[in-house]
């Protein structure tokens, strides 16, 4: 049995069994257009791959890891993180919103307003 792999630039994007469990009695051909298995390549059913794999020159391989480089510690003056900035601005807001209704409300009070 052959399931077909969809490679996009070289990379594979997409891996379709011959049957599918959603599908189980439709074979892929009449599940999908000539067309697209067209630019599909037919591998046995056994062959070791997975998606994110590089295809050239008729075979699959495993793409080196990328590696993320960890954040670097913040340092003295540098610019924080902008959800924290946002954070903290927020919170300033509402800690001067606060502070103008109790200077309203004292001046309320004063007058006999309440």
């Amino acid at each position: 049995m052959k399931k077909y792999c969809l490679v996009v630039n070289n990379v594979v994007t997409e891996i379709i069994p011959r049957f599918d469990a959603i599908f189980p009695s439709i074979p892929i051909e009449e599940r999908y257009a000539k067309e697209f298995l067209d630019n599909c390549i037919a591998v046995d059913e056994n062959t070791e791959v997975e998606v994110g794999d590089v295809y050239s020159d008729g075979s699959f391989t495993k793409q080196p890891p990328v590696e993320i480089p960890p954040e670097p510690e913040p340092t003295p003056g540098q610019p924080k993180d902008p959800d924290l900035k946002i954070q903290e601005l927020e919170q300033q807001l509402l800690e001067v919103q606060q502070y103008i209704i109790n200077k309203e409300a004292e001046e309320l009070l004063k007058q006999g307003g309440i």
